[in-house]
């Protein structure tokens, strides 16, 4: 347990984001305000990429605790640093205070995809994987993005298509069991809770329609630098207008 825990507050709305000011892993990780925070998450990772260069990099998600004396529950369907497959593990955690699980080996599938962490009180979770690398290409970055609780899954969902040199990855995870997930209206995989679809966007864009509410992470970047995020449901209609300050000079 640490106390790496960042409170932002504010008197007016504000637009705020987390970025890694690094010309070579750098990434943007939106945070998401009120909606971030909630007592059940299903945790989303990408889980075929290799880290490159530095095989010993590990798929991290950081808890943060809102409040004072709040009991964390992490159920893992694999095994994990410290946590075995299926084991539950339980532990406190104060205002501020945070905890990491990640995975124990460089296996792209052994991450923490999946991952169900529950609370009593409001939390915050963030998920990193630092030096991902497109496969046949010489980059590396980092992928991440704060979290939204299962309480605002959603069922409908629109991809579009970044700018890498191979077609973009999303991964579709599931919230409750028999999810059915449709890709253009047609049905291709049925999985529960806490399970995942692999899939790749070659087209410019994509329409998801699900049975039951699921969480949808993207890769994608430009030519073979790589970024992550979640993608809100189309039901979340967000703002008209963002704006983006870029740590770096880079394009």
């Amino acid at each position: 347990i640490d106390q790496k825990g960042i409170l932002i507050r504010s008197s007016c709305h504000i637009s705020v984001y987390y970025d890694i000011a690094n010309v070579f892993n750098g990434d943007l990780f939106a945070l998401k305000g009120d909606n971030a925070l909630g007592l059940k998450f299903t945790i989303p990772f990408q889980m075929d990429y290799q880290s490159w260069y530095y095989p010993d990099y590990k798929k991290m998600a950081i808890i943060v605790s809102a409040a004072d004396n709040n009991t964390i529950t992490i159920n893992s369907p694999k095994d994990l640093n410290g946590i075995q497959a299926g084991q539950e593990i339980q532990l406190t955690l104060n205002a501020g205070e945070t905890y990491m699980i990640q995975n124990n080996s460089s296996n792209p599938g052994s991450g923490p995809g999946g991952v169900v962490v529950r609370a009593n009180k409001p939390i915050a979770v963030t998920i990193a994987d630092d030096s991902v690398n497109l496969p046949g290409n010489g980059c590396a970055d980092t992928v991440g993005d704060q979290l939204i609780p299962d309480d605002l899954a959603g069922n409908e969902f629109v991809l579009t298509r970044g700018y890498l040199y191979l077609a973009d990855a999303f991964y579709v995870f599931a919230t409750a069991d028999s999810t059915a997930i449709y890709l253009a209206g047609n049905l291709v995989d049925n999985i529960n809770a806490g399970e995942f679809y692999s899939g790749r966007l070659n087209d410019q864009s994509v329409y998801i329609e699900t049975s039951a509410p699921v969480h949808v992470l993207q890769v994608s970047g430009f030519g073979c630098e790589l970024g992550g995020a979640i993608i809100p449901a189309l039901g979340c209609t967000g703002s008209e207008s963002v704006a983006v300050t870029r740590a770096t000079t880079q394009d």
